[in-house]
């Protein structure tokens, strides 16, 4: 946080040349690393486009995908109903979680605080996104441990369901810092930390083209 402060403080306290809102567009592409806890590393890409709203203040929009995997292990009683013509049976059930992967394409808005001289030019970000999963989990094979005629015979222990989430909410704070190759192009180098209310928080590394 206290890069990111000085790295938007720099950025202000630059001289301010008046620009219209909406007077500049940039668009990235980006490829990296996402790291979490108790995950495996995975791949991570976007693209993203933004426009300022002030000469050093843009707004932003992106789309990406990655994925996670959570390790952590657990035991799951459950139930499930077997209706079958004639036969309808609540069957009780018991299994161990492996683990769980995540697919993620998060849709997010945010802003970019950006200088505009020199050949480097740092920057510091902030996205709030919504997060489309795909969850798999993995899980060994379902024991039957006993069977009812009606729901409320079942054991309170077994009227627990394991769900599993297909959408959540993130927040991202990030530094980044674009190299001027030629004019207009520019190789963009990016970390931020996301905080996500469903799934594991992550550390994105990435690179990508700005232009």
């Amino acid at each position: 946080m206290i890069i990111i402060f000085l790295i938007t403080n720099s950025i202000f306290s630059q001289e301010i040349k008046e620009t219209k809102a909406f007077s500049r567009s940039q668009f990235s592409f980006f490829g990296g690393l996402c790291l979490a806890n108790n995950s495996d590393i995975f791949g991570s890409v976007y693209a993203e486009g933004a426009t300022n709203l002030y000469p050093n203040l843009y707004i932003k929009l992106s789309i990406g995908y990655y994925r996670l995997n959570n390790k952590e292990t657990y035991k799951v009683k459950t139930y499930k109903l077997l209706n079958i013509g004639s036969y309808k049976k609540y069957h009780t059930l018991f299994y161990d979680v492996l683990g769980t992967e995540y697919q993620i394409i998060p849709i997010s808005v945010g802003f970019l605080f950006s200088s505009h001289n020199g050949i480097f030019r740092p920057y510091a970000m902030l996205d709030f996104s919504y997060n489309l999963i795909d969850p798999l989990l993995n899980k060994t094979q379902e024991i039957k441990i006993d069977e009812y005629d009606f729901f409320d015979q079942i054991p309170s222990d077994y009227l627990k369901t394991n769900v599993l989430p297909n959408g959540s909410y993130g927040l991202a704070i990030g530094i980044g810092c674009k190299y001027l190759i030629v004019s207009g192009i520019s190789l963009n180098l990016r970390y931020f930390y996301k905080i996500d209310t469903e799934i594991l928080n992550s550390h994105q590394i990435l690179i990508g083209v700005t232009f």
